[in-house]
């Protein structure tokens, strides 16, 4: 009988090159009854016009810093394999693999960048029935991650990964790798 899935909206965009924000929204353009059920009336409610209600939503915010390159050359070859990587058309999210590396720099630690920094704010915001079926309530959630690595040699990397919870104002995990460039692979 709902013949409309609910449109999703989408935002990417940069600011000064070294801002990066994301957002995202669920409409649900169905009205609902006084339990909090959809009813089949598409963008009305007791027959006028209703924009629906946004049922979760998300916004994150982030940046990085870096120090240069100790060598340019390898630099530039790291740039075109991630190009390469971002730009195939058989990987369906990229957002997913950069989100995925972000969350685990140990896997992807780079000898050539003495010391990197970066922090991401992260906001959700969801509507859920509430227990009693008597409609709906907002819930928001927010964090906070910081991700950092320096050399501590050439050949030997540090990098941790912090993740903290600003709803319940703890931190919800901490992450420390070190890494050793074995030239063929690392370990």
């Amino acid at each position: 009988s709902f013949q409309l899935s609910n449109p999703v909206f989408y935002l990417r965009s940069s600011l000064f090159d070294k801002i990066s924000i994301t957002a995202n929204a669920t409409l649900n353009p169905y009205d609902y009854d006084s339990s909090g059920f959809p009813v089949n009336h598409l963008f009305s409610r007791n027959g006028k016009f209703y924009w629906g209600r946004i049922s979760n939503a998300n916004l994150a915010i982030s940046t990085s810093f870096k120090s240069k390159a100790k060598d340019t050359k390898k630099e530039e070859e790291r740039k075109m394999q991630m190009n390469e990587i971002l730009t195939d058309p058989n990987l369906t999210d990229q957002q997913a693999l950069m989100d995925y590396m972000q969350q685990n720099p140990g896997e992807f630690v780079d000898f050539n960048i003495p010391w990197s920094v970066s922090l991401s704010f992260s906001l959700y915001y969801t509507q859920q029935f509430k227990p009693d079926y008597s409609g709906f309530e907002k819930k928001f959630n927010s964090n906070i991650s910081v991700n950092g690595s320096f050399s501590l040699s050439p050949k030997w990397m540090f990098t941790a990964n912090g993740y903290y919870d600003l709803s319940t104002n703890k931190i919800q995990m901490f992450q420390m790798n070190i890494s050793r460039d074995m030239h063929c692979w690392q370990m």
